[in-house]
């Protein structure tokens, strides 16, 4: 049991390098002028691998555009309900109770759980 906290809490701290690597990325492109037009990619659910390789294998892409679409596609290769989670507890706190109005603790909990499971597996 307690392996299992301290490994949630190593994938945990290990999506959030992620998350604040993105968002240093995605500020970077801003600044720098780069037109960046591929972030319809995180919320188009039918996107999928062939997409993803079509889009990072453009020689017009910077590494930045690389990181920042392999993440988009990590999240978008998850179910709705987890995208959701990722997204909500990670990469836009704004609420840190927003959950109790969609699930019981227990339910969020478990799927929090498999949520960054799924999520740190794609990522690595």
């Amino acid at each position: 049991m307690k392996y299992q906290k301290t490994n949630r809490k190593n994938e945990e701290n290990r999506i959030l390098e992620v998350v604040n690597r993105y968002k240093l990325l995605l500020c970077h492109q801003i600044k720098s002028g780069n037109s960046f037009n591929h972030e319809g990619l995180l919320f188009d659910y039918n996107a999928g691998y062939d997409a993803f390789w079509e889009l990072s294998s453009r020689k017009t892409l910077n590494e930045e555009e690389r990181e920042i679409i392999r993440i988009n596609f990590a999240l978008s290769s998850l179910s709705q309900k987890e995208r959701e989670i990722i997204w909500k507890e990670f990469f836009f706190v704004e609420d840190k109770f927003w959950w109790m109005r969609k699930y019981n603790r227990s339910t969020f909990y478990r799927l929090r759980a498999k949520s960054i499971i799924d999520f740190s597996s794609l990522i690595k």
